[in-house]
């Protein structure tokens, strides 16, 4: 015995596995090749475009000096132009072998200058793996970085006092010119626009200059298109997967397989025989009321033969095509239901098919809801006087009609009017009423309660 949903065969995706797995080593690739036209990671392709490659920032605070003018072409890793970081100068010192060796980038040290009293803080920035000799030892120099408060200019003399491991190493030395930071291009292009002057002050990440290079633009799109296109193959393949599964539709028990293990099939291959437990009833309904019948709606089946027993279904199919008999045209719905021992093939059954269901509403006859202007309304008793109120109506039938919205369920409702034409002898205006909380075929739950005579 089988329930919906429940598989029945498992066929061999290995096949699919490969494809699947190899449309992922393709997407990798092509990952890979967009990275490198973005000149970052994979895991950042999606953090980085054709401007921020070809825009150009101040690293430091400094004065530019330009090199290029817009409009020139440039290679990438061409130097566009310098900034001279003013804020810093260097301080260059010469140290014995015995000495260097003791010194590291990084290392604390102060200048005192000749020319002031006092002296300024500094951080070893380089130490020269070359050496030169000043004619009694080899030297090696050293290069302090000092932040310039304005006072200090190349060819100033100091004292440097390196704070080393093995403690202070104090030497002589000059200070040099302002240390000048490249900025070169990242990619090929052409200087689309230079924002700064030569000669300019700018501050630490300025925009300086922007390149455009139209063809790394298109490449760089076409490859996005070439991910986007494998990330649907990816999808699509793996969607597959569960297609290889093959699932009961339905309740039932497999009477028969038709496949062995192992055996080749294709899309039209009979692969099983379900017999379902389920019983349907098949009936006609005509072409004014197909149309409010749709798949899923409850249905209520009484077979003569077994009783009165209601037994519940669900309709579970509809034509499409109709026939005509008589000149009308009716459409076939099948309405499934359990299986029932007493019910055989053949027999005959009545069938009320649920087309909409209201719980809790106020409902009136079909028959005291009359048209008026812009609506619909309702004849209710006040004071002995007869008075018509708007109603809003919602499902109904040729019985009972739902109010949404109007009345109240103490009103008494008028269902019909006699209007008197014999002898004057006769009984004027005799009305009829019935009450409002009753129930309605087809429509489930209580009435509003409304009280009537």
């Amino acid at each position: 015995a089988v329930n919906p949903g429940d598989p029945i065969l498992t066929l061999d995706d290995q096949e699919l596995q490969l494809q699947i797995e190899q449309a992922y080593s393709d997407l990798k690739i092509a990952q890979l090749k967009l990275a490198d036209l973005l000149q970052t990671t994979i895991d950042k392709i999606d953090q980085v475009s054709i401007d921020q490659l070809g825009r150009m920032t101040a690293p430091v605070d400094g004065v530019v000096h330009l090199f290029l003018e817009e409009g020139m072409s440039v290679s990438a890793n061409h130097v566009v132009m310098t900034i001279e970081d003013n804020q810093q100068i260097r301080f260059v010192v010469g140290l014995p072998s015995n000495e260097v060796k003791q010194v590291k980038v990084g290392q604390e040290a102060a200048i005192r200058v000749d020319d002031f009293s006092g002296s300024v803080a500094g951080t070893v920035k380089k130490v020269s793996d070359t050496a030169y000799s000043n004619g009694f030892t080899m030297i090696y120099d050293v290069e302090i970085v000092v932040n310039n408060p304005g006072m200090l200019a190349s060819g100033m003399a100091g004292t440097a006092e390196i704070y080393a491991d093995s403690g202070k190493i104090i030497r002589d030395g000059q200070f040099k010119e302002a240390e000048e930071r490249n900025i070169y291009a990242r990619i090929n292009g052409t200087l689309k626009n230079i924002y700064v002057d030569d000669g300019q002050y700018v501050k630490k990440g300025t925009v300086l200059a922007q390149l455009d290079n139209p063809s790394l633009l298109n490449q760089i799109e076409s490859q996005k298109t070439v991910i986007h296109n494998i990330q649907l193959k990816i999808k699509q393949l793996e969607q597959q997967v569960v297609n290889y599964t093959v699932i009961s539709p339905q309740a039932g028990t497999i009477s028969e397989i038709y496949v062995k293990t192992a055996q080749p099939i294709t899309s039209n291959t009979k692969l099983a025989k379900i017999v379902s437990n389920d019983l349907a009833v098949k009936l006609e309904i005509d072409e004014l009321d197909i149309g409010k019948v749709a798949l899923g709606q409850e249905a209520t089946l009484f077979i003569p033969a077994i009783g009165n027993e209601e037994i519940p279904g669900t309709v579970t199919s509809i034509s499409d095509s109709g026939m005509v008999k008589d000149g009308i045209t009716t459409y076939e719905v099948s309405v499934h239901f359990p299986a029932n021992e007493k019910v055989k093939a053949g027999m005959t059954a009545d069938v009320s098919i649920l087309l909409e269901k209201a719980e809790d509403v106020l409902m009136v006859p079909t028959t005291s809801v009359i048209d008026v202007k812009g609506g619909k309304a309702v004849r209710v008793l006040v004071d002995g006087e007869i008075t018509v109120k708007k109603v809003e109506t919602g499902i109904s039938n040729d019985t009972m009609t739902e109010i949404i919205s109007g009345i109240a369920p103490t009103d008494e409702i008028i269902t019909s009017l006699t209007i008197p034409t014999g002898s004057s002898d006769a009984a004027s205006n005799s009305s009829s009423f019935v009450p409002s909380n009753v129930s309605i075929p087809g429509v489930s739950g209580p009435g509003g309660g409304g009280g009537g005579k």
